[in-house]
């Protein structure tokens, strides 16, 4: 089955790296995260953080469920306007993948 990836961008509440009270929950939320996505036969990757904003990166076979799993990882997280998460049904080396926009705030 083909590889398909949830790309999740979380607002931090500053426009640079964030306050490390961000990082941290950033960082128990993608634990979380991790342990979820593992139950569906994803695989949390990592994240970006710069800009104002965490990026996470997960993958797996279905994009739905990931999305589903991530979602559930959000209970106690300070999700701010404007986090999205973008569902590509392709994976990291299908740039031309269908994607749709979702708003998790």
């Amino acid at each position: 089955m083909p590889e398909q990836t949830v790309i999740t961008h979380l607002p931090l509440s500053d426009d640079a790296l964030g306050t490390e009270a961000d990082r941290v929950a950033v960082a128990a939320l993608e634990e979380r995260i991790a342990e979820a996505v593992r139950a569906v036969g994803g695989e949390h990757d990592g994240d970006e953080i710069g800009g104002g904003e965490a990026i996470l990166f997960t993958h797996g076979p279905d994009a739905d469920r990931l999305l589903e799993a991530i979602r559930g990882c959000l209970d106690g997280f300070v999700v701010r306007d404007g986090a999205y998460a973008v569902k590509r049904y392709g994976g990291r080396d299908n740039p031309g993948a269908p994607a749709e926009r979702v708003p998790l705030d």
